[in-house]
């Protein structure tokens, strides 16, 4: 949840959609990945 990660992690979950979805906690993903909301990012996982 959340309430599990500290300010400004990066989280992965699923949204009511199903989809998976992007969050900064504490935070925003869109200004910190330049990203409009609703816009597509890539994920690399090494």
């Amino acid at each position: 949840t959340f309430s599990d990660a500290r300010a400004g992690d990066i989280i992965l979950y699923e949204d009511a959609y199903r989809n998976i979805a992007l969050a900064i906690n504490r935070g925003s993903a869109a200004k910190m990945f330049t990203v409009a909301p609703g816009g597509e990012v890539a994920i690399s996982l090494d």
